[in-house]
């Protein structure tokens, strides 16, 4: 791993970019995904919660942003 890091070093400084501006530009790249993945993750993550823990059954009547619907059946 350590060597694969010095390689690309080498090579980003033979390109004339700078470790540093490569590393801050990483890093706000990583926070602008994380942000955009946020809601996609949550809602996986909720929807395992939801189906692992099984609190939901058939024929329950559920309420979600204004549209409301019945369970059929529960897995």
């Amino acid at each position: 791993m350590l060597f694969y890091f010095i390689v690309i070093s080498i090579l980003l400084e033979s390109f004339g970019i700078s470790l540093s501006t490569a590393l801050a530009g990483g890093a706000v790249g990583g926070i602008i995904i994380g942000l955009a993945v946020q809601t996609i993750v949550t809602s996986v993550l909720s929807w395992f919660l939801v189906s692992s823990s099984r609190t939901i059954l058939p024929g329950e009547v559920l309420l979600i942003q204004s549209s409301l619907g019945a369970t059929l059946s529960a897995r």
